[in-house]
This record gives structure tokens, C-alpha cells and sequence, in this order.
């Protein structure tokens, strides 16, 4: 089965631990985003990933938070539950989106992460909503499987780097997006354009 990982670091002794943590072949296949001197942010992190991905024709791209520490199983519990005939998006189950993969042909059909939601946060809800329309989906969007990891906490990484993240702006982005909250959404293509699934505007930066 082959993969990509990717994880974005903007505090490296946190990545590092959980580098640490992580199975000699699951680490091989990690690539580290070094968001600490220009922060690109999650989704473009995540994006350069898809990118590596499609680069080394793997499989699957598999999206790692450095919060994660792992078993001495080292992540490769959830490599070998990775089923090219099941659905493509599998979850470790109570960690959620900080250790999910992506089968290849998710971003055929839905596309890329919307890197407007800068640096971090409802890109997840974004995702999965374009999950769900492109699939045809009730909740829950993914398969949860389980794997031996933990988180160290939820954004420490992020806090530790001093990183400000605005989430009333990061709301209101998606609202504009899909004309309303999670699970309350009226729209069923980008800002109600009519465009693919996988078009959101470019975000402009200072």
C-alpha cells in the first residue's frame, strides 16, 4: 500500500516528539511542512501534500497533526487498514481529522483544500461537505478505524507558535460559501456559483 504523509510544523520540538513517535516506515514516508518561518497554513500545508502524493504515484495521502504520539505500532495500524476497495476516507477513530487518509481519488472529485481558510481550522468542515455532495453522503463522511494513538492536546502547536487565528472570520468564510453552519448549508456548489466542487476564489495575501 503505498502513501504519502504529510504534517505541518510551526513548532518543531513538537513535530520532532512526534516524529519520534512515529513507526522507521511510517517517518520515511512523512513529508514536514515547515510553516515556522512563512506560514502557509493548513490547508496549503496539506495541499503541498496532495502534490508529493501525485509526484511519487502513491496511493494515498495520509494527514498527520503533530499533536499525534503514537504506539510502538508507529501509525502502521492505520496503514494496514487502508482498503483501496472500501471508502476513501478513513479515520483514525477518536482523533479524528489529526490522523485521517485520503485515497487519490477523493481529490479527482472534490479537489483541493480551500486555502482561504487561513492559517487553520474549517477547512475540515469545508472538506467534508464537499464529501458529502460528491458522494452523495449522510454523516458521518468518512470510515473510523481504530488506531493506537493519542493527541498531546488540541492545538498546542499552534499556541506555542503564537499563531492568531481569527475563527469569527473563518465562520463567516464558509457561511458565504455554502450559505449557512454545518449541517444547516443551502447551497450545493460554491457560494451558490454553480462551479465544480473544487473551485474556491484565490486568496489573496498582504
Amino acid at each position: 500500500m503505498s502513501f504519502v504523509a504529510v504534517l505541518p510544523s510551526i513548532h518543531p520540538p513538537y513535530t520532532w516528539t512526534a516524529l519520534q513517535s512515529m513507526h522507521p516506515a511510517f517517518r520515511a514516508h512523512t513529508h514536514v511542512i515547515d510553516n515556522t518561518v512563512h506560514n502557509q497554513g493548513v490547508p496549503a500545508s496539506w495541499n503541498a501534500g496532495i502534490e508529493r502524493m501525485r509526484q511519487q504515484e502513491a496511493d494515498w495521502l495520509v494527514v498527520v497533526s503533530a499533536s499525534c504520539r503514537f504506539s510502538p505500532l508507529g501509525g502502521m495500524d492505520l496503514i494496514d487498514q487502508l482498503d483501496p476497495d472500501g471508502f476513501p476516507v478513513v479515520e483514525a477513530r477518536y482523533v479524528g481529522w489529526h490522523l485521517i487518509a485520503f485515497h487519490r481519488q477523493v481529490f479527482d472529485r472534490v479537489g483541493r483544500f480551500d486555502e482561504n481558510f487561513y492559517p487553520a481550522y474549517w477547512e475540515d468542515c469545508d472538506f467534508s461537505r464537499r464529501l458529502a455532495l460528491a458522494y452523495e453522503l449522510e454523516p458521518p463522511y468518512t470510515t473510523k478505524v481504530e488506531v493506537e494513538v493519542t493527541l498531546k492536546s488540541f492545538a498546542h502547536g499552534i499556541q506555542l507558535a503564537g499563531v492568531h487565528i481569527e475563527p469569527e472570520k473563518l465562520a463567516a468564510y464558509y457561511v458565504d460559501k455554502w450559505g449557512g453552519m454545518p449541517s444547516h448549508e443551502t447551497y450545493t456548489t460554491p457560494f451558490d456559483s454553480g462551479r465544480s466542487l473544487s473551485w474556491w476564489p484565490e486568496r489573496v495575501t498582504a
